[in-house]
């Protein structure tokens, strides 16, 4: 999730990573993409059913078997991040008043996977839209029901490897 505040290493990691997977995406080239890359997008209505991004085809078995598991990880990697978020609702201190904030991971826009010519690992990408609700943290609305509203919706792609039979972030 995107936080306004904790960006240390670990920020820095996940840019080096990102720097790394965007290196061997880029090194597959368009004409590598065909039987190795498998898409899945929310409007085709299927779940877990991938086609190649040029032909609308059907990929190989392998990008097929590896894009359903694909689909199936980041169906858990986001009920996880939700499911922490509504748990650890922050609390915002700005110079005019308090803010309770949370977000969620909505909107699945695409799940894409794809395996450069000659390499044993697949990239997964996942895009979704994270949406960050926020309401006043008034002391003496303690114990009433709060109004969370959306304060800002922010686009996310996330990338994954998928090594020895397991995705990794």
């Amino acid at each position: 999730m995107m936080f306004p505040h904790g960006f240390g290493s670990v920020r820095g990691f996940k840019i080096v990573v990102s720097a790394l997977v965007l290196t061997v995406c880029a090194a597959a080239g368009s004409e590598a993409a065909g039987d190795t890359t498998a898409v899945w997008v929310p409007a085709s209505g299927a779940q877990a059913v991938f086609t190649t991004p040029d032909s609308g085809a059907a990929p190989c078995a392998e990008a097929q078997r590896v894009g359903r598991s694909f689909y199936d990880f980041c169906n858990r990697w986001i009920g996880s991040k939700n499911g922490y978020s509504l748990q650890n609702v922050r609390i915002l201190t700005t110079e005019a008043c308090r803010m309770k904030e949370y977000s969620q991971c909505e909107d699945t826009q695409e799940i894409r996977v794809s395996k450069a010519p000659g390499s044993p690992v697949y990239v997964g990408t996942l895009k979704y839209i994270e949406k960050v609700y926020r309401t006043p943290a008034d002391p003496a609305a303690q114990g009433t029901p709060e109004s969370f509203q959306v304060a800002m919706e922010v686009p996310v792609t996330e990338f994954f490897m998928y090594i020895d039979g397991q995705w990794r972030y």
